[in-house]
């Protein structure tokens, strides 16, 4: 029998505990090859490998990592188009491995080569998860409150200091303040714990880019124009690119993301990324950690969690995190409420909804410290106290991202947002409801029916709101004069 390499092959296992032969339909979720028996078997059914693809690589990836005791299997590849005549003669020679084994040798797959590289890349991981809590106790908050002008206090206050204890980015910007050719300046970063070789722990900050550097050279790769609409899309090449790495000048496969937050590249090389089989109640098949692991997303999954939350999210691997990852969240019982209310034509007055408060005793707005789930520092807070108009940050809806600025209506005693329409990492517009609210609030344009009015308007209003209002505008429009009665004898 000879194994032609041109041709996708299958896999054929025997579990050498059991005795069980079968050909290789996928894996069960604890990595172990899902088999199927090797004489009634479809070729359909079998999952089919090509020499030098990377779902051979994914499958033996994840056996080596998840299964228990891989080293009870073995597998053997014979070419899909000989499945019928090789695979039952390969099936029948397994019966006895020992006694054939110089017959089965070509044809079989070398695990160890496959549990070298789990292991490489697994000390890659060790090596980033040595560090795996940081106590913050140790860290030098005293040199980094002089370098960056940031302190323990005010990270815990601002709800990033969770993430970075574990050694992840901050969830969202965070503002410094540095001293840059003798002059103080402020930036915005996402910050992680820096390990220094003393032992001491410091700050790494992810500098908040004007915009992302899409059409420079980025490790040897040109991105192309698909590539850039990707990244500033989804946040993410949807397949595998060629880098050349930094380090030892070799060209590697890697996935590479755009950080939104800061426009920051990033990039993990492809034999580093692991994807594990099940997330939440999801179980993944081989093709889909194959699209994860390549850099690819997998829409609009229903998600629920151990601790019952029902939501609907996009999966992808997460450089930054180095985990599978959720994004685009929403949530599936918001959604089912909304079109109770709509089907049963229910009232807000009479639909229930969860009230909230945003002011204190004496009518003052209280303190957010987030705004659509994007956190507010002191200085974006204390704006808001005031009543100004504070550009919060960049939300993504539906693939779209938006600036969303908020300030406190003092007569709905609530807080109300605007939309800004962003292209490029630049404000080019506004959402439709906030287009005449946003002129004039944030850009200092007039409207002619409120000219005169003093007051901020509502986000969508674009006439006066109330009695007050229509008088100021009607006071200063210019009235008309009063017609002089002709002059003439008296009778």
């Amino acid at each position: 029998m000879e194994n032609n390499q041109e041709e996708p092959n299958v896999l054929i296992a025997r579990n050498n505990e059991t005795g069980q032969i079968g050909a290789v339909t996928g894996q069960n979720p604890d990595g172990s090859p899902k088999m199927a028996d090797v004489k009634s078997a479809s070729l359909s059914d079998l999952v089919k490998f090509s020499k030098g693809q990377n779902p051979l690589e994914a499958f033996m990836s994840n056996f080596i990592r998840q299964a228990k005791n891989p080293s009870i299997f073995g597998l053997f590849k014979v070419a899909a188009g000989d499945f019928d005549k090789e695979g039952r003669a390969l099936a029948a020679l397994l019966e006895d491995p020992e006694a054939n084994k110089q017959m089965l040798d070509p044809y079989a797959v070398k695990t160890d080569t496959y549990a070298q590289e789990v292991k490489e890349s697994s000390g890659v991981s060790v090596e980033n998860k040595k560090y795996s809590k940081v106590d913050p106790d140790k860290v030098d908050w005293e040199r980094i409150e002089k370098e960056w002008g940031i302190t323990r206090h005010e990270l815990e206050e601002q709800k990033q200091l969770t993430d970075m204890l574990y050694n992840h980015k901050s969830p969202g910007l965070v503002k410094l303040t540095t001293t840059i050719d003798g002059e103080k300046q402020e930036l915005e970063a996402r910050l992680t714990f820096k390990h220094n070789p003393d032992g001491s722990i410091t700050l790494s900050p992810h500098i908040k880019k004007v915009e992302p550097q899409l059409d420079k050279t980025y490790n040897g790769y040109s991105f192309t124009e698909e590539d850039k609409a990707e990244l500033l899309k989804d946040g993410a090449i949807s397949h595998t690119v060629e880098l050349v790495n930094p380090k030892t000048g070799e060209k590697e496969l890697s996935i590479v993301h755009l950080d939104k937050l800061t426009n920051e590249i990033l990039s993990i090389p492809y034999k580093d990324v692991y994807v594990k089989n099940k997330i939440c109640n999801i179980e993944l098949d081989i093709k889909e950690v194959m699209q994860l692991k390549n850099g690819g997303t997998l829409r609009d999954r229903e998600i629920i969690t151990k601790d019952g939350r029902h939501f609907k999210a996009d999966l992808r691997y997460s450089i930054d995190r180095r985990d599978l990852g959720l994004i685009n969240m929403t949530s599936l019982k918001q959604k089912e409420n909304v079109s109770q209310n709509e089907a049963t034509g229910q009232s807000e007055s009479t639909a229930k909804k969860k009230v909230y408060n945003f002011t204190d005793a004496e009518g003052n707005p209280k303190r957010l410290k987030q705004w659509y789930r994007i956190p507010m520092d002191e200085h974006k807070q204390s704006e808001y106290l005031a009543g100004n108009n504070v550009e919060v940050g960049v939300l993504n809806v539906e693939g779209k991202d938006y600036m969303v600025y908020l300030q406190f209506n003092k007569e709905k005693k609530m807080p109300e947002s605007s939309f800004g329409v962003m292209e490029n990492g630049k404000v080019v517009g506004f959402a439709d409801a906030s287009k005449v609210q946003a002129a004039i609030n944030l850009q200092g344009k007039t409207n002619e029916a409120t000219k005169n009015v003093t007051d901020k308007l509502d986000m969508g209003q674009t006439e006066p709101k109330n009695q007050q209002q229509k008088t100021q505008q009607k006071k200063s429009e210019p009235q008309e004069a009063p017609k002089k009665k002709p002059k003439g004898p008296k009778l």
